[in-house]
């Protein structure tokens, strides 16, 4: 009896903590379990030559689709994207939503930057396909943000900042598209990190 009250009560932790890092609809990584993750691997590159590519998602047109179709079709839909993503990625790589329309995508031991943007281009291609919602083929873009880890660690709150800013950028060149921070876009990411909005 003792050891089945220990087993359940282990159950219940398990499943408490699992609730307390990961999104409610999709099952992903939530924002809690993201900082911390992506810390952790930022931490590890100051031991090795690898790098971490932070790719920072926002769905286009998500709001005309969840208002046309009714918020349970909008959650399928992100749903949809969630699986879309972890197909995109590779084992052990980190798949987040933020909340909304928002996703984040994580990939270490990357052995260059550009590596990120077939990444990018994986996750576009694979959002592209028409999929179905209540017998209606619908399609949806994302606009994405990369940024790349420099050597030596980095930031896990400047990393996202970067990535958020780059794709900010992908949305006004038109969006369904990728835009990688560099430093022309320092300046915006700068100001974004003293204000907490967007000041282009």
């Amino acid at each position: 009896a003792v050891v089945r009250d220990i087993s359940h009560e282990a159950a219940t932790e398990a499943k408490l903590t699992h609730q307390a890092l990961h999104d409610n609809l999709t099952g992903l990584h939530n924002r809690i379990s993201l900082a911390g993750e992506l810390q952790a691997r930022l931490d590890a590159t100051v031991y090795t030559t690898g790098h971490v590519a932070v790719l920072f998602l926002d769905l286009d047109g998500f709001k005309q689709i969840n208002d046309g179709l009714g918020h349970s079709m909008g959650d399928d839909l992100l749903v949809i994207v969630a699986r879309r993503l972890e197909t995109a990625t590779r084992p052990g790589d980190i798949v987040a939503r933020l909340g909304g329309d928002e996703f984040v995508v994580v990939c270490d031991e990357l052995t260059n930057p550009g590596e990120a943007d077939s990444v990018a281009k994986r996750i576009l291609s694979l959002l592209a396909e028409p999929f179905t919602l209540a017998g209606v083929e619908t399609t949806i873009s994302a606009s994405i943000g990369v940024a790349v880890s420099g050597a030596g660690g980095s930031d896990a709150d400047t990393l996202l900042a970067r990535a958020d800013t780059a794709m900010y950028q992908a949305k006004d060149l038109g969006r369904g598209r990728y835009e990688t921070f560099d430093a022309t876009m320092r300046r915006f990411a700068d100001r974004r990190d003293n204000t907490g909005k967007d000041l282009r």
